[in-house]
This record gives C-alpha cells, sequence and structure tokens, in this order.
C-alpha cells in the first residue's frame, strides 16, 4: 500500500495529536492536505521525510510548530515559469521601422504638385506583396498645396492607390469634401441655406454625385431677408448647371445666388485599366516601333540557303 499511495487528503477532518513520522517516507505520495484540523506537534523531521515526488501540500489552520523539513523546500518545483522565471527572456527590442520601406505619393497630372508625400509599407516577406498592402490606400490632401493656392485651403481632396510602379504609388481621384470650417462659414443670418444633390456620368464610365449648397447673394445695404428658392426648385437648377457644368455662369445669369458643390462621391467606377491610369499620370505613350534599316554588311553575311542541293 505504501508504494502504490499517491494521494492524503485529510482536510477538515476533526484531526488531533501529532502526526505520525512514518508518513514521511512515503515516497509516492504527490498530494498531501491536511489542513482545516487541529494537528500539534512538528511536520516531520529531516530526517524522516522522503517524499521527493511532492506536488501539493497543505497544512493550513493547524497548530504545528517547528521549521519545513529541508528535503521538502529543495523539491523541483512543476511550473516552469516560477522555476526559470519569465517565459522567453529578456527579447532585444527590434526597429520597428526596420522590415517598412518607404514609397513615393504621386498625384494626378491634373494637379500643380505630383509628389503628394511618403506613405509605409511592410516589405515583401514570402506570400507578402508589399505592393498590394498599397493598392486601394486613400490619402486626403489639401487643394491648396495640390495647386499651390492658398484659395482652395477649404477643399480636400481624396486620393486612391491605384497601382505601384518602383517606388512610386500611382493614386486616382476618389472625391472631395469641404473642410468643417468652411461649412460653418456659409451659416449666416438673414440667408436660407439650401442643399441638393445630382448624379453625373462622366465620359469614361465613372458615375458620381455631386452635392452642392446654395444661399441667395444679399446687397450690401440690404436689411430683409432676401428671397429664397423651394428645395426642389433649386435641385433642378442644380441639375441643370450640373451637366452643362457652368454653375457659376448660369447662377450669375439667372439669380444672385452664391453656390458651392462642396462634395464629390464616387458611386460607380470602371474596371481598372493600367493604360487609361498612365494617361492620367501623364506617363503613357504607346510604343508603335520605328522602322530600322539594314545596314550593308549585315546582309552580306547573312547565309543564303540554297534550294534543290
Amino acid at each position: 500500500m505504501a508504494k502504490t499511495l499517491n494521494e492524503i487528503i485529510l482536510m477538515n477532518a476533526s484531526l488531533s495529536g501529532c502526526l505520525p513520522q512514518e508518513l514521511g517516507l512515503l515516497k509516492n505520495v504527490r498530494v498531501f492536505d491536511v489542513s482545516f484540523n487541529n494537528l500539534v506537534g512538528e511536520l516531520f523531521s529531516g530526517d524522516n521525510c522522503s517524499m521527493k515526488k511532492l506536488e501539493h501540500l497543505n497544512v493550513a489552520h493547524n497548530k504545528l510548530s517547528g521549521e519545513i523539513p529541508p528535503s521538502i523546500c529543495s523539491l523541483p518545483s512543476k511550473n516552469k515559469r516560477i522555476s526559470k522565471g519569465k517565459k522567453g527572456g529578456k527579447k532585444k527590442a527590434a526597429d520597428p521601422y526596420a522590415k517598412k520601406d518607404w514609397y513615393d505619393i504621386k498625384a494626378p497630372s491634373v494637379f500643380g504638385v505630383r509628389n503628394v508625400g511618403k506613405t509605409l509599407v511592410t516589405r515583401t516577406q514570402g506570400t507578402k506583396i508589399a505592393s498590394e498592402g498599397l493598392k486601394h490606400r486613400r490619402f486626403e490632401v489639401s487643394l491648396a498645396d495640390l495647386q499651390n493656392d492658398e484659395d482652395h485651403s477649404f477643399r480636400k481632396i481624396r486620393l486612391r492607390a491605384e497601382d505601384v510602379q518602383g517606388r512610386n504609388v500611382l493614386t486616382n481621384f476618389y472625391g472631395m469634401d469641404f473642410t468643417t470650417d468652411k461649412l460653418r462659414s456659409l451659416v449666416k443670418k438673414w440667408q436660407s441655406l439650401i442643399e441638393a444633390h445630382v448624379d453625373v456620368k462622366t465620359t469614361d464610365s465613372y458615375t458620381l454625385r455631386m452635392f452642392c449648397i446654395g444661399s441667395p447673394k444679399s446687397a450690401p445695404n440690404q436689411q430683409k431677408e432676401p428671397a429664397t428658392h423651394s428645395q426642389a426648385r433649386f435641385a433642378r437648377f442644380v441639375a441643370r448647371c450640373v451637366r452643362s457644368w457652368e454653375i457659376e455662369k448660369a447662377t450669375q445669369a439667372s439669380t444672385p445666388l452664391q453656390m458651392f458643390i462642396r462634395k464629390v462621391k464616387i458611386l460607380k467606377a470602371p474596371k481598372f485599366d493600367l493604360g487609361r491610369l498612365m494617361e492620367v499620370h501623364g506617363d503613357y505613350s504607346e510604343d508603335v516601333g520605328v522602322k530600322v534599316d539594314r545596314l550593308a554588311e549585315d546582309i552580306a553575311t547573312e547565309p543564303t540557303e540554297v534550294v534543290g542541293a
């Protein structure tokens, strides 16, 4: 029985007196729990403790005295993290930018400034290609930076990465919006603010939704509220102006109206075409080849095939 006994659990068993010293000679005991009793005396003497496989020891809430045998204190711990310290040890701090590369963002050629900025991406590793991580990224740039004109600082242009050529990220127009301070500045006393939107389709198969905002202009010494347009009438007016692409001229001819295209949203875009993208960036030219005259030496040295030889 002493060879097969693995657990001794006598918790809250109302035991009293001293522990038999023979219990310390059980070599195969792994769990020893005699907590919540009235035991007195020493736990085990140093010579009578052979529990070298002990994993769990609980003698709490007793009246035991003396010291814990040194043989129990030197038992190897089953918790590797406690015995060997922190898992993994101290790791060397790696530079997060060591495995990343910088790419230049190129705006379409319709803007005065082509170099928008730089973007960061993880370097190609295995099946994870860096160019795939750059495609369809969206960038928001002020029109003032793209045109070198501070008068357009209230317009935000959104660009989307379409292709990667070397270290250059080629982008295309993806939308436009007003800044918040510009929209709030349009709200004025004695002026009605009317908004409308219209869907238009471009010649290159893009479907755009253009959001317009307008208000009647006040005369320099005007004190009364200016005449307003109904929402439906204003929407029809916006649609007619957008289709003719002469909004400012149309507003000046019909009525003193201050109108802006505050937002442009792309609803539908055609299938990606690399040739069309290169045309947008002004780097596209069709290579049809050049006629080259053959030298007389090449014609003379060219072997002649003899028919019927």
